[in-house]
């Protein structure tokens, strides 16, 4: 009887320590799966392009433009920015155009085909129509910012993506007014959400750079910097994916 009670209270043993240890390689191939889950989503895959930002004069497009420029000298990759003016007048449409590349850029003309049209005021979709898309590519990416969270009315007015094309909104401005304290801070916020969309830098290259020209171009305080930063991670964070109804 005492032998039989030894084989069971060993056989209880062994299956105790087989489920410990199925548990346990379980639990690692899930942690390992998450983790190359987490590398896919933040990793960058850099292309040769062209950004073109439509704004108003006033929105911080041509000072956007400067931060994305530094950061993407921070990963070694060259770019170009020429701004563009209408009217010299705040709230007046205006472009900045920027080449990216992996290489020394010679052209500096404007860029008629876009790889990213990044959409500064939703305001210009009432105002300049059709001609505010034109030359997007077939594979190109659009960011629009909608303002605030309830004008969600300008979606409406976009074009209906072609198959290959993506198109992504932010309420940058809303964005701005909670995290910065002010709405001129919506620049920043629309440089986080490109960098989600476009995936061709790190997150931390944009931050850095953000840090770098505030502080030493603007003159910004560290605790002013810091608000914009951290509107640039909430531009990352909550960038929304758009499709026409």
């Amino acid at each position: 009887m005492s032998e039989r009670i030894e084989k069971i209270f060993g056989l209880a043993i062994f299956i105790f320590f087989c489920t410990v240890y199925f548990l346990t390689e379980t639990s690692a191939i899930q942690q390992n799966n998450l983790f190359s889950r987490r590398v896919r989503e933040n990793e960058v895959v850099f292309r040769e392009g062209g950004f073109r930002f439509e704004a108003r004069a006033g929105q911080g497009a041509e000072t956007a433009s400067h931060i994305l420029q530094k950061a993407l000298f921070l990963e070694n990759h060259w770019s170009v920015s020429t701004p563009e003016y209408g009217p010299a007048q705040s709230g007046s449409p205006m472009r900045v155009h920027i080449r990216t590349a992996n290489q020394q850029i010679i052209d500096r003309s404007y860029v008629e085909e876009p790889d990213w049209l990044i959409i500064f005021s939703g305001s210009l979709l009432e105002e300049l129509g059709e001609n505010l898309f034109s030359g997007l590519k077939s594979n190109g990416i659009l960011l629009l910012n909608t303002g605030y969270r309830e004008d969600i009315g300008y979606l409406n007015l976009l074009p209906p993506p072609s198959e290959e094309q993506k198109f992504y909104y932010i309420p940058a401005r809303d964005i701005a007014s909670e995290v910065i304290g002010t709405e001129r801070g919506e620049n920043v916020v629309m440089l986080g959400a490109l960098v989600r969309v476009t995936k061709l830098i790190k997150l931390s290259s944009l931050l850095e750079a953000i840090r770098s020209h505030l502080s030493e171009k603007l003159k910004l305080p560290p605790a002013v910097v810091e608000k914009n930063v951290q509107a640039a991670r909430r531009g990352y964070e909550e960038v929304r994916v758009y499709s026409k109804p």
